[in-house]
């Protein structure tokens, strides 16, 4: 016997024909929602896929962002950021030690408007923005100079960001950006002075080549050194 209010609705004429009938409509929802989900959740997302962004400065303090240049399917953003005020300042600041593990995260903030393009149509990105990079913690290989202590580290990151990119005469959009690549730091200790600089290669083989990467290094402690010595001087 079935207890009274808990009939079966097999048992029932037209209660099993409703419950048949509820039951392709709730496939076809179902269905829809999962087709569906990853153009709508990917409807504003840009891939970049290369590109890099560039800085220096003081170790410890703000850097100068010197570079913006950002390419993907249909996009592109690029700037020397000569004229914008942009920095790029590391989560966590590098020690100058031979073998030390050094974390590059950093944020690059970008206090003005830069123009950029997408889908061959030109906009203009939203300022204040930022660009987020998590880059995994690396060891450092130091060598000495003679003008001081220079490392060096690389390391794989990730690219998070969120821009609203407004089309000429158009309605703003918000923009979700992610990408990856290698991220190249430089570090010098003088006697009095230390500095840092950044650069983030967007790609999946963003590693510079040995020979690059070596006049790359030597220019960044001939410019040390010059820093030193127009400090010394006064000039």
């Amino acid at each position: 016997m079935i207890p009274a209010g808990c009939e079966d609705a097999r048992a029932i004429p037209g209660k099993r024909e409703a419950a048949l009938g509820k039951t392709p409509a709730v496939l076809f929802a179902l269905t829809a929602v999962v087709l569906l989900w990853p153009i709508v959740a990917g409807a504003n997302s840009i891939h970049v896929t290369s590109g890099f962004v560039d800085g220096g400065g003081g170790l410890g303090l703000p850097m100068d962002a010197e570079d913006l240049q950002l390419f993907g399917s249909g996009f592109d953003i690029t700037s020397a950021l000569e004229d914008e005020v942009a920095f790029i300042r590391f989560k966590t600041v590098p020690t100058v030690r031979p073998g030390a593990l050094a974390d590059f995260s950093a944020v690059l903030n970008v206090e003005d408007r830069v123009a950029g393009h997408l889908n061959d149509v030109s906009m203009s990105v939203s300022a204040p923005f930022k660009l987020s990079f998590d880059v995994s913690p690396t060891r450092l290989a130091c060598q000495d100079n003679g003008f001081g202590t220079l490392c060096t580290g690389r390391a794989p990151f990730t690219l998070e960001a969120e821009l609203t990119l407004t089309p000429f005469g158009g309605v703003p959009a918000v923009h979700r950006l992610f990408g990856a690549g290698t991220a190249e730091g430089r570090l010098f200790k003088g006697a009095d002075f230390a500095t840092s600089g950044v650069t983030y290669v967007f790609g999946p083989s963003a590693v510079p080549e040995p020979a690059s990467l070596s006049v790359f290094t030597a220019a960044f402690a001939l410019g040390a050194a010059l820093l030193r010595r127009r400090r010394m001087t006064g000039r």
